[in-house]
């Protein structure tokens, strides 16, 4: 299997967005796209599926090769159940099944001697080679297995998928199209929405996975674990790096040292040859070298300065003072969403300057916790309490505080009509918004765009206690290490909700997991000691993947329980047949034998030794033949 693109390029309308793209993947490659929003990463992923089709160049994909590409909520049937549309992935398999246990019914009706029963185990063979060559017995445990892997558990199987949330689809949607193993998976960003076991499930499967993986995605861990190469999409072209994130990114940073000493170097090589010119063109004794030195410097090969490929965005988070020694001390608090407690008791004690880290799975509560710090929603249980002096500064990735039709620059200053304009654009500059760009109106915002304008907003506030509930999300990679610095290097106090792993290694003082079932749970040591508690219990989590060994209701859905049930009634099939074959057998020896005894009293017989001693012979060679027929019988009749 072969993807190679030749000379592509795409414009909308008038603008450029890709030009003279060349690459080349084969069936092993595991390639991550990145760029700068807007760059162009997922146009160029709709290209490889023929969404869209180049203005000029070539894609050429290897015929017959199959293509799956994760879009939020695609192809999912509203009316399905979560389990009934992971089944629809394996429709032509079930409907063999459903044509084994047909042939079953029929051989066992049909006279194993007959023709009609040696066409009927030919083609009950035939399919089940194919049935389970295709892992036919298998596809119930695979269904099991990716659901769990990716967040769901036995009681959302029977969910409706109308009824599931936006991040369920896109999960449910991202199993579907793990369960379909195409050729080529193309994923743009599939790590939203998830939690961090089904992160770490994601890449343990991905990195086994069995074809061409091409992965748009603003998580450096996950790019760091699964890929193998980098396409870097940037000022409408598209470079080729060999490694992962980190690898890559070291790449990036030698060569633009490279090339930036190259241009100083040819600088100071050019200012030298202009100098001599403009001294000595003028002079009648030495204007013949001057312009010869002119034709020189105007045949060089100019290397060109570096262009810095990302905007610089200068996050900082100044306060005014620091808080008491007790930033925030939570005490048998409860966490509950819309009169149903996810969690209970937790205890919790953030002290000045610790940034504190919390994780869990999705629906646990971690939003809603916060927010009950905040005092945005009631603490019906418990106590929750600020120590003196803390100025809170909230990040939340939904809430947009500012109105949709106003503009970026009067979105701030209508918040702090104090400021001067010049101080406004200065500030907003530091965030990425120059130029035409302060006059946009916050509805056309892009989510990357609005996350910035709020972080601006933020820092205008000057809080010593951050926080922060997904703050990465929707920012580009770029970004997401400018924000990442500023925090780290932020003296005040942090408490964070975030699956942003690079983020949660570089500046939690210790992790809090939220669960259901085990309330608030405190890490210390940091996301790596977090990280290395939770994959030693990496078994037991996916234990629960497999089928259950003793018996219940739950059994059914096991892989060793279908291939059971199925090879059960084939075996049942195959037993009444035979059977029926050792009964006729058992008849047939015992007319031989009763006609072999009528023989042997013949006087005729008995006067001639030679005959009765063959008859007798065969005699007891029937009754042995037919102790072997009854014993056979009685096995099959248990």
């Amino acid at each position: 299997m072969e993807i190679k693109c030749n000379g592509v390029s795409l414009s909308f309308g008038q603008f450029p967005v890709l030009q003279e793209v060349d690459f080349t993947l084969s069936e092993t490659s595991r390639v991550g796209i990145v760029g700068q929003n807007g760059a162009g990463k997922s146009t160029l992923l709709k290209l490889l599926t023929g969404e869209l089709v180049p203005d000029s160049g070539d894609i050429f994909i290897t015929r017959g090769a199959s293509l799956g590409f994760l879009k939020q909520n695609s192809g999912l049937q509203a009316a399905n159940t979560v389990y009934a549309e992971m089944q629809t992935v394996f429709a032509e398999l079930l409907q063999t099944g459903r044509e084994l246990e047909q042939l079953e019914r029929q051989m066992a009706d049909t006279d194993p001697d007959g023709a009609q029963y040696a066409e009927l185990a030919a083609r009950y063979a035939q399919r089940t080679a194919a049935f389970e060559a295709g892992g036919g017995y298998d596809i119930d445990y695979r269904i099991r297995t990716v659901l769990f892997g990716m967040g769901f558990f036995e009681a959302d199987f029977d969910k409706e998928i109308a009824k599931l949330s936006g991040g369920e689809k896109t999960r449910l949607a991202l199993a579907k199209l793990l369960l379909g193993a195409p050729d080529v998976l193309l994923l743009d960003e599939p790590t939203n929405h998830l939690d961090l076991k089904t992160l770490f499930w994601l890449e343990n499967y991905l990195q086994s996975y069995r074809g061409c993986i091409v992965v748009v995605s603003h998580d450096r861990y996950f790019l760091d674990a699964v890929v193998t190469e980098m396409l870097e999409v940037s000022r409408h072209r598209v470079r080729h790096y060999r490694g992962n994130y980190t690898q890559y990114k070291q790449q990036k940073e030698a060569e633009t040292l490279t090339q930036q000493r190259a241009y100083e170097k040819q600088q100071k090589v050019i200012e030298k040859y202009q100098d001599y010119i403009d001294r000595n063109l003028v002079r009648a004794s030495t204007s013949k070298m001057a312009k010869s030195r002119r034709k020189a410097l105007d045949k060089i090969e100019r290397v060109e300065r570096p262009v810095e490929e990302r905007q610089e965005i200068h996050f900082s988070f100044p306060f005014d003072r620091p808080p008491y020694e007790k930033v925030l001390t939570a005490t048998g608090v409860d966490v509950e969403v819309e009169g149903k407690v996810l969690i209970t008791g937790v205890d919790l004690t953030v002290k000045r300057g610790e940034k504190v880290c919390i994780v869990g799975e999705n629906g646990a509560g971690k939003s809603t916790f916060l927010k009950e710090v905040l005092g945005l929603l009631p603490c019906k249980r418990g106590k929750i309490a600020l120590g003196g002096f803390v100025k809170l500064g909230y990040f939340e990735q939904e809430q947009n505080p500012f109105y949709p039709q106003e503009t970026v620059l009067a979105a701030l200053h209508n918040k702090y009509p104090q400021m001067t304009e010049l101080a406004l654009r200065s500030h907003l500059a530091r965030y990425g918004f120059v130029g035409e760009e302060i006059y946009k109106q916050v509805s056309e915002l892009s989510g990357g765009e609005l996350a910035k304008l709020k972080f601006a907003n933020l820092s205008f506030q000057r809080p010593n206690f951050l926080v922060l509930d997904e703050p990465t999300n929707h920012l580009d990679v770029y970004t997401k290490e400018a924000l990442q610095q500023a925090l780290k290097e932020y003296e005040g106090t942090i408490l964070m909700v975030s699956h942003d792993r690079y983020l949660l290694g570089d500046i939690a003082d210790y992790i809090v997991e939220l669960s259901r079932a085990d309330g608030a749970q405190v890490t210390q040591g940091g996301f790596a000691a977090y990280r290395d508690k939770m994959l030693a219990g990496g078994a037991q989590t996916l234990q629960k993947a497999r089928p259950k060994e003793d018996g219940g209701a739950d059994e059914g859905r096991g892989a060793a329980s279908y291939r059971s049930s199925k090879q059960a009634r084939r075996d049942a099939a195959q037993r009444r047949a035979k059977l029926a074959a050792a009964e006729r057998d058992i008849e047939a020896c015992e007319r031989q034998i009763a006609a072999l005894e009528e023989q042997l009293q013949q006087p005729e017989v008995q006067t001639d030794y030679q005959q009765l001693a063959e008859l007798t012979t065969q005699l007891e060679q029937q009754k042995q033949l037919l102790e072997q027929h009854m014993e056979q019988w009685a096995e099959l009749a248990e």
